[in-house]
Formats: C-alpha cells, sequence, structure tokens
C-alpha cells in the first residue's frame, strides 16, 4: 500500500505486529492494549483519521502473512486452516474493494477487531461461531439468585475445575460462511470442530456463549431455533439465566417480524442465558455422535 512513507518511518508495521504480539493469552476478543491504542492516537493526531484507516488495512495484510507461515505446522485440522484461510481470502478481497464504510477500520469497531483477531490466530474460526481463549465471566453467579450461584459454583469448581481457559464463542455478521453455518448441522459441525480443539488443548476447560438464542422461550416463540440451545443442555451442558438487555432486544428483534411483533405488544421480552459445555461431555458427544 502506498500512503505516508513519514508515517510507515515513525510508526512501522513490525512495531505495531511485535504489540500485538505482547497480548495476554487469556483476554476477551475486544482487548486492545493501552500501548497500540497510544499509537492509533498519535497517528490520528499526526495523519488524521483516514490515514490510520489505511495504516490498519495494511496491519490485516501483514498479519495475514505472518499467519499463514505459522498455520502450517499449527496444530490444528486442515478444516480449521481451511476457515482460516477462507476468512483471510475475504478480508483481503473486503480491503481491495473497499467494502466497508469510512471508521470501519477503526478501534473500538466490533466488526474490525474480529478481523484483527483473527489476522493474529487469537480467533479461531470454526464455523457458525468464532471462539477465543478467555474466563467464564463470574457475574453469572449473581444473575439469578441463590440456587443458580450454588449450581454455579459446583459446576465451575467440580465439573469444569475452574474458570478459565474457556474457549468464548462469538457470532460474527459480516462473515458469511459463518451465517451461511447457522443452522442445526451448521452447529454441529462447529461443536465438533471445538471437540476436536480440545482433544489437543488438554488445559481448555469446554466453551461457553451468552445470547439470546440460548433463551428457553424460544420454543414456543421461535421453535426452530430451540436446538441451540438444547444441543448444549441435552448433552451434558449447562444453562444459566443472565437477562434482559438491549442487545438481546436489538438482536432478536432485527430481522423476526413475530418476535418483533411480541416484544412491542409485551408479550416477549427478549433476555440473554448463558450456556457451558464441560469439556469431557462435550468430547463425549462428538465421539458418540460421529
Amino acid at each position: 500500500m502506498t500512503y505516508n512513507r513519514k508515517l510507515l518511518s515513525k510508526y512501522p508495521v513490525s512495531k505495531y505486529l511485535d504489540l500485538i504480539d505482547q497480548y495476554p493469552g487469556i483476554e476477551i476478543y475486544t482487548y486492545a492494549s493501552a500501548d497500540i491504542l497510544q499509537l492509533c492516537r498519535e497517528i490520528i493526531t499526526e495523519y488524521g483519521e483516514q490515514k490510520l484507516e489505511i495504516y490498519h488495512k495494511d496491519v490485516l495484510i501483514s498479519l495475514i502473512n505472518r499467519s499463514r507461515a505459522k498455520l502450517k505446522n499449527a496444530p490444528l485440522s486442515e478444516d480449521i486452516k481451511g476457515l482460516y484461510e477462507m476468512d483471510f481470502s475475504r478480508i483481503i478481497k473486503d480491503i481491495q474493494m473497499n467494502t466497508h464504510k469510512e471508521g470501519f477500520y477503526l478501534y473500538p469497531q466490533d466488526k474490525f477487531m474480529k478481523d484483527i483477531g483473527v489476522c493474529s490466530l487469537r480467533i479461531i474460526p470454526a464455523g457458525a461461531q468464532k471462539i477465543n481463549v478467555y474466563r467464564l465471566p463470574r457475574r453469572f453467579l449473581f444473575s439469578n439468585g441463590i440456587l443458580q450461584f450454588f449450581r454455579g459454583t459446583i459446576m465451575a469448581m467440580l465439573t469444569l475445575k475452574g474458570f478459565q481457559p474457556i474457549y468464548d464463542m462469538h457470532t460474527d455478521s459480516h462473515d458469511p460462511h459463518l451465517i451461511s453455518e447457522w443452522h442445526y448441522d451448521g452447529w454441529v459441525r462447529f461443536y465438533k470442530r471445538v471437540a476436536e480443539l480440545l482433544k489437543v488443548n488438554s488445559n481448555i476447560i469446554g466453551i461457553y456463549g451468552i445470547g439470546w438464542p440460548f433463551d428457553p422461550q424460544l420454543e414456543h416463540i421461535s421453535p426452530r431455533q430451540a436446538y441451540l440451545r438444547k444441543l448444549v443442555t441435552e448433552n451434558g451442558g449447562y444453562l444459566f439465566y443472565i437477562g434482559p438487555s438491549m442487545n438481546a432486544i436489538k438482536s432478536s428483534t432485527f430481522k423476526s417480524e413475530k418476535r418483533r411483533s411480541l416484544y412491542e405488544s409485551g408479550k416477549y421480552i427478549p433476555k440473554e442465558y448463558m450456556v457451558v459445555w464441560p469439556r469431557k461431555s462435550l468430547i463425549a458427544w462428538a465421539n458418540g455422535s460421529c
């Protein structure tokens, strides 16, 4: 990419990549270090946001080139490596075609941070969801009374043997392949890939996810999506109440006229639930469902 040489001389992309390499091994995917954010502020001050976006495109391509070399010998299945390559190709095409609107390649844009995570191999594309290594958020212990507190504590202490490290799952709405896998068979493929990852990474205690699709209300409101919860809870996983949120309301009513109508009439309040699938039961399910 051709843009201000003075910018690249003062802020070499290699320095940015070195700062990403210093990120903690267990961290939320939206994490950006103080050093990275300071570097971005300096570039904006000296050159403007538009130049920072061009710079970030260069960062993404540099990360992809480096990660392609790393993936050759990485302890990942060819399936996962293929999903990485699909994401890399999508990201490069978006840059070449100038697909995204101004402001996309800036912090704290969620989709940009997911792309950064994939390109740096901190996020693993696994089909219907993308995952990263994080910790189980303890707030669920306090979101639904004493019974959930004790049930969650027993699960964490006796079944999981701790709160971390655990895979955290995410939806990436600007990844067309991921969205195309949002059906029962796609989620089965996703969890089987996670099981294979767990077999290789014996320190990971399982996988969890938080969202409105795990809400038991969907059994009656959107029965075709009930499998999202049942696939976990009927095969050794756990379900915990989190509570209503603006994100749940926005996401659950965005494409569904039925859910939007029920919400507007007060007959449906979208709520977030958390599913947790411990490694032992997930691997057992995957082995038995082959």
